[in-house]
């Protein structure tokens, strides 16, 4: 019993909807690509594309989020946090995975992907090493001593949570086809936005927790916060999404017609942003909720479009 409740604890502790919305969307995205680019599922190399899963689970689901519970216990967020999006573990917060035994599981998940990391550099390309290298920067970055990155405006989202969504994208084309793609990257900086945008949502939740750490996580939306008042940290993510729908306007016209979805999910995700009320929980979590359904729509769209060759 005691061994399936710690199970039960992992698996939570994965949190499958940032891990689907974010990591495994981006694979799914360059899939698309591939089998366009290969000419054909039969093409692709399955195991490979398992491996690069696998890998997606072990650096966001298990490595960041790890890591990210043993700060924000340490210095107080998971006890003042109350929101339903909250990024507590319900897993650890009921004893199912000790605090202790966060670091182990963290670390044992640094070498299985490691050991992930050497497998791929022997079958594929040693420029796997740089992918791996992004995402375990990013994934203890953002937390983790002493860089922190979380906890200063703009740093979190811009040098940690975005690269990482453009190497898993970029990444994972690189495996499963040998090669690079400039619509690729291009598809990947794209994905990366709407995830960035939607983690802006997510911190209007974690405000009042995210301030009374030790130090204070002095978030984007915290500095809004602090300086203009409540009511304007909604403008964080309805910006984020306008930067996207400004860029993908701009791929629209030098890469691909295709990325004009991109401009319709942004909007739509600034229209989500635009109409939260941030003293109301239930419509921050709705709208993020919404938000998060348009990013796997969006990576569903043009993965679609791309495999079946309409890109």
């Amino acid at each position: 019993m005691l061994i399936l409740r710690s199970l039960k604890g992992i698996f939570l502790l994965v949190r499958f909807v940032p891990v689907l919305s974010w990591s495994l969307s981006a694979i799914l995205l360059s899939l698309g690509f591939a089998i366009h680019d290969l000419h054909g599922v039969s093409s692709v190399d399955w195991l490979l594309f398992f491996i690069l899963v696998a890998c997606c689970i072990l650096l966001q689901g298990l490595i960041a989020h790890s890591f990210h519970e043993i700060t924000g216990w340490r210095s107080g967020t998971y006890i003042h946090s109350s929101g339903i999006p909250s990024g507590e573990n319900i897993g650890t917060k009921q004893g199912m995975v000790s605090k202790e035994r966060l670091f182990y599981v963290g670390s044992l998940g640094i070498v299985a992907i490691f050991l992930l990391g050497w497998y791929l550099n022997r079958v594929t390309s040693s420029y796997i090493w740089l992918f791996i290298i992004v995402g375990v920067w990013a994934a203890m970055s953002y937390t983790c001593s002493p860089m922190r990155f979380a906890f200063y405006p703009l740093l979190g989202e811009w040098l940690a949570a975005f690269p990482a969504m453009v190497a898993s994208s970029l990444g994972a084309y690189c495996v499963l086809t040998g090669g690079y793609s400039v619509t690729v990257f291009c598809a990947g900086i794209l994905h990366g936005l709407l995830c960035t945008s939607w983690l802006m949502q997510h911190h209007i939740t974690d405000l009042s927790a995210d301030l009374q750490e030790s130090p204070p996580k002095n978030t984007t939306v915290a500095y809004v916060y602090k300086r203009f008042g409540l009511e304007q940290v909604r403008y964080v993510p309805a910006v984020y999404f306008l930067i996207t729908a400004f860029v993908a306007l701009l791929m629209v016209y030098c890469i691909s017609s295709v990325f004009t979805v991109s401009i319709l999910t942004a909007l739509l995700g600034f229209h989500a942003a635009w109409n939260t009320n941030p003293r109301d929980v239930a419509s921050v979590t709705f709208n993020q909720i919404k938000m998060i359904a348009l990013t796997v729509l969006h990576t569903v769209f043009l993965f679609g479009m791309e495999s079946m060759g309409f890109g």
